[in-house]
């Protein structure tokens, strides 16, 4: 049963095996039959082994590990319960005499294993079977003091202390070295496996690129003189040989260039050598081939089939070609280049991601381009579905490995391949490299490991040998005096011993223990009465520790209800306040764009103003919520790399109009963050920028000045964003009340500037998750100047150049008059939206909760779904999972619009299958634009 449980036990812990080389993974499941075979004999040790290590002939399908973890268990146990050997000294004796021999004779036998994976399981083997001997060992001299049960009667004599330190000491220097080392080899075998994976996939990628950027460059070739073709409307045929000439000298990759009349007739040509037959005469016609009758037709660039060249030699060419049309649309000419395909493959060959891995070039009918190294096919033979390589690929950009045979060995070899499509081009790019590249590294780490390892555990043992001599020798003496005290009761004198037969300190150390035995006497008495008391104590002191922990409970409990209460009550109150402000601001944005009809100036005025109090109030909002998420631990920031002057840009966009009014002049000085790039939250960066923007603009009295400057500092790895202003400054005594929330400097009733005070509370508080600060520089009658510091990127301490990209403009109008179901249930709401949509020659349809929205979407199959989240009978979560769970309303762009605006409710509306995720109040631009975009996206993908 024992061996049973053994085998069953080290059988589950065979799953976890951690690979240190290449995939080889090592096994620590044998050591439970390792310690059965060292104390029950060898055929219980054979029966747990063959159970635990079954795992192997599973996994790997061949029989070697099982066989020999099995015949181990069998000599070792043999020799160590039968013939008395030390167990270690058994193993080791079977490994080098046995295992390995045998391991590695059946290794290289197996054919089907590739370099180096044979050498690896080989030298793997009798590696992992000494460790696993030496960990039972460990566990077995620790187990057997705590479960004797568990090991059967021992009839070797005790070992001596010196043994016993010499063993102790080798394995306690063995076990921290091999754990160390299996695990910094796993680390270091992953990290290498990855990094190889990498480097070739993005090389795979590169290559992919520079194929399609040749073909993109001849490409344009070809079109740019089919321009300047149709420039010159009547080109003699010797002025259209020597333009054709002149773009072959600037593009050597065609082979040959010619330009045939509208019915096929060759005019001219240019070829790569004089030798070359020339393609001039009238009776060359070119009608029925493929590039000339897809020009004509299509009137387009046309781009043909990898195919081999019939007129100029026999070489791999893709054709190329334009129509040159005249001022009617009609075809006058058709300019052709046969791309010289061997050439591109030389100069991808000579390319640093090519130049030492094997590759394969194939075309869209999966036909070989080019190929290099053990990968080299003849041109135009099909990439077969039965090769090697082809059936282990994966998809593409991904890395795999795969088996490649050599011709004359008798094992193949492992090799990382990638694969990579071509951008533009239905080609495919495949790259190949040794795996023993990257692993001849790891294979280096183990034999500097086994060298050191060596060195480290023959001065362990040394320092035991040496202990062992120190301790014994004079440890004899005190034997011998112990010895005296048991022979009868201790008497009131201690013994006196000689000087000369034992060492000073021995003789203290008896007479000590001698003295401690008698007084030990005298202390058992008042050692039971305190051990009376102390059960007294220790049972009251239980009650009081009771008591507290359900006070501590008690008080828990009362914290996190309270902390739950907080956050519903924060959440309910920006829905219930987003509600009413979405029927404002649409009301007053329908009224403003004159959606409802014209207004008069002053009729303009109001609703100005009700929409500026209505964003002021939602600003509070918003303010509110992200100071709550910060103070509660609860606010994530979004990091991305982006331009540091780009958000300082839109950011004073957003205050321009309100800074014309007050005729203030904003001056801007980027040019010491020239192209700085910052890893940081884009949002909340804006988020800071535009507090101190508008607190700015609000205290600076009309007429005035406010600067924005952006410093990159690499030497303390920071950039500078300094926002001043001359406004009227703020006393020193002052300023520490900046930075608290609802606080102002002005908290008279009639201050003259309006605020909740938690605008400069939310820019330090994210200044400070961003691992930045705040700084003012402030006196009376001098303005005001906060500069806002956030870290650089480590790797890119000074400014780097920046690629901008271009910012999707806001749609004004909804294109195409697309189908809308709008699940709504408030009525105001409603009405807002059915006066936009209506102005937009629009007529959604309305449903009133989740249930009639799903029936209106199988009815009227809409192009798109606007869904609010908090209705009856059914929430907006539960239709949109519905309406994903159906084929027929799957593909159906959903936009939740909700009052929610908690932290996690857009990822909820997204969990739920929504496609996007816009918050109460409603931007009616960028509703616009997100419909178009979904709408747009839809028609593309059916």
């Amino acid at each position: 049963m024992l061996a049973l449980a053994a085998g069953v036990l080290g059988f589950a812990v065979n799953i976890f095996n951690p690979a240190v080389f290449g995939g080889t993974g090592v096994v620590f499941g044998g050591c439970f039959a390792m310690m059965v075979a060292f104390s029950r004999g060898p055929w219980w040790g054979l029966l747990a082994a063959a159970i635990a290590s079954s795992r192997t002939l599973l996994v790997w399908g061949h029989p070697l590990g099982i066989i020999l973890y099995s015949l181990e268990a069998v000599v070792v146990g043999g020799l160590s319960t039968r013939r008395g050997w030390h167990p270690l000294h058994a193993d080791v004796l079977f490994w080098t005499l046995i295992g390995f021999p045998l391991g590695l004779a059946s290794t290289l036998a197996y054919s089907e294993l590739a370099f180096p994976g044979y050498w690896a399981i080989a030298i793997k083997l009798p590696t992992n079977g000494l460790l696993v001997a030496l960990i039972a060992f460990a566990a077995g001299e620790i187990l057997e003091r705590h479960m004797p049960a568990l090991f059967g009667p021992r009839s070797a004599p005790s070992a001596s202390l010196r043994l016993i330190l010499f063993q102790r000491f080798g394995i306690l220097a063995t076990l921290p070295i091999a754990a160390l080392g299996l695990y910094v080899g796993h680390a270091f075998d992953v990290q290498q496996r990855d990094e190889a994976s990498a480097e070739i996939a993005n090389a795979a990628l590169d290559t992919a690129e520079d194929v399609s950027a040749h073909l993109n460059e001849h490409c344009r070739a070809i079109g740019t003189a089919a321009k300047l073709f149709e420039i010159s409307a009547e080109s003699a045929t010797v002025s259209l040989a020597a333009q054709l000439e002149a773009v072959r000298n600037q593009y050597p990759g065609f082979l040959t260039l010619v330009v045939a009349s509208e019915r096929g007739d060759i005019l001219a040509s240019a070829t790569d050598q004089p030798s070359r037959i020339a393609l001039t005469s009238a009776t060359v016609n070119v009608s029925d081939r493929d590039y000339f009758k897809q020009a004509v037709a299509t009137k387009q660039l046309f781009v043909s089939d990898v195919f081999l060249g019939r007129g100029l030699g026999r070489e791999l060419i893709v054709a190329i070609s334009a129509p040159v049309l005249d001022r009617d649309g009609r075809v006058r000419l058709v300019v052709e280049g046969s791309l010289n395909l061997k050439r591109m493959a030389y100069e991808i060959g000579q390319t640093h991601s090519t130049n030492t891995r094997d590759l394969i070039v194939t075309d869209r009918h999966n036909r070989i381009v080019c190929s290099t190294g053990a990968l080299a096919n003849p041109a135009m033979t099909s990439f077969a579905k039965n090769s090697l390589f082809f059936a282990a690929r994966t998809a593409v950009g991904a890395t795999f490995l795969h088996d490649q045979p050599h011709v004359g060995l008798a094992h193949p070899e492992r090799q990382l391949a990638a694969r990579s499509r071509v951008p533009g081009y239905d080609w495919e790019v495949y790259l190949q490299e040794p795996v023993w590249r990257s692993q001849r590294q790891i294979a280096v780490f183990y034999f500097t490991l086994l060298l050191g390892s060596a060195a480290a555990v023959g001065a362990a043992l040394l320092l035991a040998s040496g202990t062992a001599t120190v301790v014994t020798q004079p440890l004899q003496h005190l034997v011998e005096s112990a010895h005296v005290l048991v022979q009868a009761s201790p008497s009131p004198t201690p013994p006196v011993f000689d000087a000369g037969r034992a060492p000073a300190e021995i003789a203290q150390l008896s007479r000590d223990i001698h003295t401690a035995a008698l007084r030990l006497n005298q202390n058992n008495v008042a050692l039971k009465h305190s051990n009376t008391e102390l059960r007294n104590l220790t049972k009251t002191l239980d009650q009081k520790i009771q008591e507290r922990t359900a006070e501590l409970q008690a008080a828990r409990i009362l914290a996190e209800s309270g902390n739950r209460a907080k956050s519903e009550f924060l959440a309910s109150m920006s829905h219930e306040l987003r509600t009413p402000l979405n029927v404002i601001l649409g009301n007053a944005s329908l009224l403003e764009e004159g959606i409802l009809g014209p207004l008069a100036d002053r009729q303009n005025e109001s609703v100005r103003g009700i929409d500026e109090s209505g964003r002021h109030l939602l600003s509070l909002i918003n303010d509110i919520l992200d100071l709550s998420k910060v103070e509660a631990g609860m606010l994530d920031l979004d990091y991305s790399e982006f331009a540091a002057t780009e958000v300082c840009d839109a950011s004073l966009r957003l205050i321009d109009a309100t800074a014309r009014k007050k005729h203030l002049i904003i001056e801007t000085d980027y040019s010491a963050a020239s192209g700085a790039i910052l890893v940081a939250d884009a949002r909340r960066l804006k988020q800071i920028l535009l507090n101190l923007l508008s607190n700015a603009v609000k205290f600076t009295p009309a007429g005035g000045r406010i600067s924005v400057r952006v410093a990159a500092n690499s030497d303390h790895g920071v950039i500078d964003f300094s926002v001043a202003d001359t406004g009227p400054g703020i006393p020193l005594e002052l300023q520490r009340k900046l930075f608290r929330p609802f606080v102002q400097i002005d908290s008279r009733l009639s201050r003259e500037f309006n605020g909740t005070g938690l605008g400069l509370a939310l820019v330090k508080q994210l200044a400070d998750l961003h691992g930045g600060s705040v700084r003012l520089v402030s006196e009376p009658g001098q303005g005001s100047v906060f500069t806002v510091s956030l870290p650089l990127p480590r790797e890119t301490a000074s400014p780097v150049p920046f690629l901008r990209t271009a910012q999707t403009a806001a749609a004004t109008s909804i294109s195409g008059c697309p189908r809308i179901l709008i699940a709504e249930d408030h009525e105001t709401n409603i009405a807002v939206l059915r006066a936009y949509f209506s102005s937009q020659s629009c007529e959604p349809t309305f449903a009133r909760d989740g249930i009639e929205a799903i029936e209106c979407a199988f009815a009227t199959r809409p192009h798109i779904i606007l869904m609010d989240v908090q209705m009856p009978r059914m929430d907006g979560l539960e239709a949109i999972k519905r309406l994903r769970g159906d084929p027929r309303t799957a593909e159906i762009p959903i936009i939740c619009l909700t009052a929610l605006a908690m932290a996690d409710d857009k990822e909820r509306c997204l969990n739920a299958g929504a496609n996007d995720y816009l918050c109460k109040p409603i931007n009616f631009r960028l509703l616009t634009t997100t419909i178009n975009r979904l709408v747009t996206l839809l028609a593309t993908n059916t």
